[in-house]
This record gives C-alpha cells, sequence and structure tokens, in this order.
C-alpha cells in the first residue's frame, strides 16, 4: 500500500509550523531539504517551483510538508500515488495579519510599521479558494483546524490528527507535547519565533 502525503496548508503566520512539529514529533517527519525549524522549502519558489512539487508529489509517500499560499498555486497540485491528506490551519484573521505584519517589520524594517489590515481584508477570500483548489484535488482528503483550537487543546487536536493521517501512525502523547502553552494573540515581538518562549 502506498502511503499518504501530508500537506500542512494555510496562508502566512497561521500556525503551519506548529504543526508540523506536532507531526515531526509524533514520528512522521517532514519530507527532506526543508529549512530546520520553519520546515520551508525554498525549492518551491521561483520559475523550478512546479517542477519541484510535481517530484515531492511523487516521491514524498508517508511524509508531511508545509504547503502556504502566496508560496503555492494550489490548482497545480496533482495526484499523489498515496493520496494527498490537506490539514488546512486557520487563525483569527486580525491577530494572522498583525503577525504578517510584524514579520515583515523585522525583515524588511520599513520606516514606517507595515499596515495589518490588508492582509486580513484579503484572508477570507484567498481562504476560501484555496479550500476549493485543495478539495478538487483527486483521491485527497481535505481537514481543517485552527491555531487557537490547537492551544487551547492540544490532546484533542493531536488525536485528531492522528486519524486524519491514517494509515501512518502518530504518537499522540509526543505530538500534544510539541504544543507549548501560550496565548494565541500575536505578541508586539518576535521573541518566541526565536527562541520557542514566551517572554
Amino acid at each position: 500500500m502506498t502511503l499518504p502525503l501530508i500537506a500542512v496548508c494555510g496562508l502566512g503566520r497561521c500556525g503551519s509550523t506548529l504543526v508540523m512539529e506536532m507531526l515531526d514529533e509524533g514520528g512522521i517527519h517532514p519530507y527532506p531539504g526543508g529549512s530546520p525549524r520553519g520546515y520551508e522549502h525554498t525549492q518551491m519558489l521561483g520559475s523550478s517551483g512546479r517542477q519541484w512539487l510535481r517530484h515531492v508529489t511523487y516521491t514524498g509517500a508517508g511524509h508531511s510538508i508545509k504547503l502556504l499560499g502566496g508560496a503555492v498555486d494550489f490548482t497545480q497540485l496533482r495526484r499523489a500515488p498515496g493520496g494527498w491528506v490537506f490539514i488546512w490551519l486557520s487563525r483569527n484573521h486580525e491577530q494572522q495579519a498583525r503577525s504578517q505584519a510584524k514579520l515583515l517589520d523585522a525583515f524588511l524594517r520599513p520606516s514606517t510599521p507595515t499596515p495589518w489590515e490588508p492582509f486580513a481584508d484579503s484572508f477570507t477570500t484567498e481562504e476560501a479558494t484555496a479550500h476549493t483548489a485543495l478539495r478538487s484535488v483527486p483521491g485527497s482528503r481535505f481537514y481543517s483546524t485552527s491555531f487557537e483550537h490547537i492551544l487551547a487543546h492540544p490532546w484533542a487536536s493531536a488525536a485528531e490528527l492522528a486519524g486524519w493521517v491514517e494509515p501512518l501512525t502518530l504518537d499522540v502523547a509526543a505530538a500534544a507535547g510539541a504544543v507549548i502553552p501560550r496565548t494565541p494573540e500575536c505578541q508586539p515581538t518576535l521573541d518566541f519565533e526565536a527562541t520557542g518562549v514566551m517572554s
């Protein structure tokens, strides 16, 4: 039996890294070649991104991969040999937008802070478009959860993940242990992103 390919999906700053960590700690490891902490694959960007994603589709069975809207065109996804399992992460749009703007400011250092409101305004439409594209991929399964739900209920969330990724096996206790207690609200600094510890 060919195993499924697990894709953790969402829009920027949704909590996808947290779910990747839960899967990784629970025994479902990321597709090789990504960044050590964020699970990003820069190969998906640029002109060769579509070819790389096609390669992952046919070689990634049994692994997890993080696919974010904006970096990946979800309409380009095709059937995987063992099927895709799409796990969509949503987050309160204001908090997600504030986090997005905060991250841009940290990297770009503009003279005035990046406004968060345009990001929040676009999220609803972008999510609906992404859901339609992912649900239309042949042989796929689509599930959805939220950043807030995972932080409030790590054990229940890990148990849900275990059911969604079958026939792969997820260690629920280990997956739940990857969730560090913290507020879902966007914090003013990047301290947590840098250290994994709330200040």
